[in-house]
C-alpha cells in the first residue's frame, strides 16, 4: 500500500463480513475506498498529516446496508400525501382522511396511505364511509401490502368504474348488491385508478427523495433496492446524481414489462454509475397473504374456494415464461414476486427452464418475498442459483394472522430464512417499505427473535426459522452486493472495497436479543463520506 490514508477509524470492534478476516479493530480509507483493516496500532502508524482521525472508542463497525426491495419513489411521493401507517382505529383513519382533504381544492386526488386493517380488527372502511366525508375529492387509500385499496363513488366514477365494469385481468372489484362497486379494489382492479393520478411538480417529488434518503442514512442504509414504476423514473435518479445529491447508492428495477426499452438503448443489468445501478426486471405471480391474494396450492382457511389471484403476466403461465425468457436472453436478471406456496413452486419451475437455454448462466435471477414454500422446493433455489430477496419484519405482523388464514402445518415455511440458509441459499434481506418500517435493526431483530406484534411469541414465531446477528447482518450486506453482482465492490469492508459503512451505539452481537430493535446508528458513511450526521460543506 503506497497511499496515504485520508480516513482513520481505529479503536473499535469491526465487524467485516469477509470471511478471511471477520474482525478488525481499525480501517484505513483513501479516496473513498478501504485500503487497510487490522489492528489499530498498525493502520495508526499509516497516520499521515491529512487524515481524518475518528476514535471509535470501542464501538461496533460494520458494512451499510441494502434495503434489498423498497417502493422508494412511490412511498416518498404517496407518504407526502397522507400516511396511514400506524392507525390502530377505522375512525381515526377517517379523521386523517377528513384533515388532509381540508387542504385540497375540489376535485384534488386524495392518494397514498398503507393502512393495515388487521390493527384495528379486521374491517376495512369502503365507499360507505369514505363517501360522507368526501364528497368533492377522489380518494384512493393503499392498504400496506400494495395489493389491495380502497376507494370513495368520486374515484370510482373517474375511472368509469360501475356494475358492469368487469372484473381486470389479475385483479377483483369486490361487490356489493346488484354488482354494485363497494370501493374496495384487488390488486389490477386500481392499476387503471393509479394512472389517473397527477404527479406532483418534479422540485417536489426530488424534495421528497431528499428528504427520504436522510431519513434512510439516519438507520445506516446505504443501498436501496427501488421497485420504480416506470423507465422515467430513472430521469429523476440521474437529476439527482448530477446535483451530487444522492447520499445512497440505488439498485433500480423497472417493471419487467418495460424491458425492450431498456434493451433498444443498449443496457442491461449491472449497468450504472457510481451510484445509481440498473438491477433486475420485476415482475409478479400472485399478490399477498394479508389480502388472500398469495396463489396457493390449498384454499386459504378463513375463505374455502379462494386460492388467491394470479397476476395479469402470469396466466397463462407459458405467456410470462416466454417473456422471462426474452429478458434473460437480453442479459437481464429477472425479480418475481412470489407469495404463496403455489406461487414459488410456479417460479422455480419457470427459472429452471430458462437456466438450461439462457446466454446468461451467471445472471443473478431472484425470488421476491419467498414467503411461503414447500419444503420441497427449499433446495431448488440452490440449485438454480436464485437469491431468495426476502423482508424480516413482514413475519412481526403476519404471524398475529397468518395461522388464521393457512393453518399451523402450511405457516411451518412461511418466512424458512433458517431452512434456506442450511440449504446454501443466497439470502438478502429488505424491508418492502412504506408497506412496513425501513429501520435495519428492527428487520434484524425479527430475523434473530421473530416475535410477533400482537406479545403471542414471545418465544418466536416458527422458532425453528430463526437466525443469528451475524447471518442476518450479512443477508443485509454482502448477500445484497452478490444478488447485485457487486460483490467486489461493496457488501464488506475490505481493502480495496467501497468505504460503505455505519457506527453503532451498542454491539448487536452482545446485546440482549430484545435491545437490538433499539439501536441507534452514530455514523453511516457512503464512498468515505459522512452523510449521517450530515456534514457541514
Amino acid at each position: 500500500m503506497t497511499e496515504c490514508p485520508d480516513l482513520i477509524l481505529a479503536n473499535g470492534r469491526v465487524f467485516t463480513c469477509d470471511r478471511s478476516q471477520p474482525w478488525a479493530e481499525a480501517l484505513a480509507i483513501y479516496k473513498g475506498r478501504i485500503i487497510g483493516v487490522g489492528e489499530s496500532s498498525d493502520i495508526e502508524n499509516l497516520r499521515g498529516n491529512a487524515a481524518r482521525y475518528i476514535d471509535l472508542d470501542g464501538a461496533l463497525v460494520i458494512p451499510g446496508i441494502s434495503d434489498n426491495h423498497t417502493h422508494f419513489l412511490e412511498g416518498a411521493i404517496n407518504l407526502g400525501n397522507i400516511d396511514l401507517q400506524d392507525v390502530d382505529d377505522k375512525d381515526e383513519l377517517l379523521r386523517r382522511v377528513q384533515f388532509a382533504l381540508d387542504d385540497l381544492a375540489p376535485g384534488e386526488w386524495l392518494a397514498g396511505g398503507f393502512w393495515n386493517e388487521e390493527r384495528w380488527g379486521g374491517e376495512i372502511p369502503d365507499k360507505s364511509r369514505l363517501d360522507p366525508i368526501s364528497p368533492d375529492n377522489p380518494v384512493l387509500l393503499f392498504r400496506r401490502d400494495m395489493h389491495q385499496a380502497v376507494c370513495n363513488s368520486s374515484a370510482l366514477a373517474a375511472a368509469e368504474i360501475t356494475s358492469s365494469t368487469p372484473d381486470p385481468d389479475g385483479g377483483v372489484i369486490c361487490r356489493g348488491a346488484g354488482g354494485e362497486p363497494t370501493g374496495v379494489l384487488l390488486e389490477t382492479a386500481f392499476w387503471q385508478m393509479k394512472e389517473l393520478i397527477p404527479s406532483p411538480a418534479r422540485d417536489q417529488i426530488l424534495a421528497y427523495l431528499r428528504e427520504r434518503m436522510q431519513r434512510f442514512n439516519s438507520v445506516g442504509i446505504t443501498h436501496i433496492g427501488d421497485m420504480i414504476t416506470s423507465p422515467e423514473d430513472l430521469g429523476i435518479y440521474f437529476d439527482l446524481e448530477d446535483e451530487g445529491a444522492l447520499t445512497c447508492r440505488f439498485i433500480l428495477m423497472p417493471p419487467i414489462q418495460t424491458w425492450e426499452r431498456f434493451a433498444r438503448a443498449g443496457l442491461r443489468s449491472g449497468i450504472g454509475t457510481e451510484m445509481i445501478t440498473l438491477g433486475p426486471m420485476k415482475g409478479f405471480i400472485d399478490g399477498s397473504l394479508g389480502s388472500r391474494t398469495a396463489y396457493m396450492f390449498e384454499p386459504y382457511d378463513d375463505d374455502p374456494g379462494n386460492r388467491g389471484l394470479l397476476s395479469d403476466i402470469a396466466e397463462p403461465l407459458s405467456s410470462l415464461e416466454a417473456l422471462v425468457k426474452c429478458v434473460d436472453s437480453a442479459g437481464f436478471s429477472v425479480a418475481l414476486h412470489a407469495i404463496g406456496d403455489a406461487a414459488n413452486r410456479m417460479a422455480l419451475d419457470l427459472y429452471e427452464k430458462v437456466r438450461k437455454e439462457s446466454p446468461f448462466p451467471g445472471l443473478r435471477h431472484r425470488i421476491e418475498h419467498a414467503q411461503h414454500l414447500h419444503p420441497d422446493d427449499i433446495p431448488r433455489f440452490r440449485r438454480l442459483n436464485l437469491t431468495a430477496a426476502c423482508q424480516p419484519f413482514h413475519l412481526v405482523d403476519d404471524g398475529c394472522f397468518a395461522e388464521k388464514r393457512i393453518g399451523k402445518n402450511r405457516a411451518r415455511y412461511t418466512y424458512a430464512f433458517r431452512s434456506l440458509m442450511d440449504a446454501g441459499v443466497n439470502v438478502t434481506f429488505g424491508s418492502d417499505w412504506p408497506v412496513v418500517d425501513f429501520n435495519p435493526f428492527a428487520g434484524i431483530w425479527a430475523a434473530v427473535t421473530r416475535q410477533t406484534s400482537d406479545g403471542a411469541n414471545p418465544g418466536g414465531w416458527v422458532l425453528e426459522e430463526k437466525v443469528s446477528v451475524q447471518e442476518a447482518i450479512t443477508a443485509y450486506t454482502a448477500a445484497g452486493a452478490y444478488t447485485c453482482g457487486k460483490e467486489s465492490r461493496w457488501g464488506r469492508l475490505s481493502p480495496g472495497l467501497e468505504a460503505d459503512l455505519i457506527v453503532l451505539d451498542r454491539d448487536i452481537f452482545t446485546c440482549d436479543p430484545d435491545e437490538i430493535f433499539d439501536a441507534k446508528v452514530l455514523r453511516t458513511f457512503v464512498g468515505g463520506t459522512q452523510v449521517y450526521p450530515a456534514e457541514k460543506q
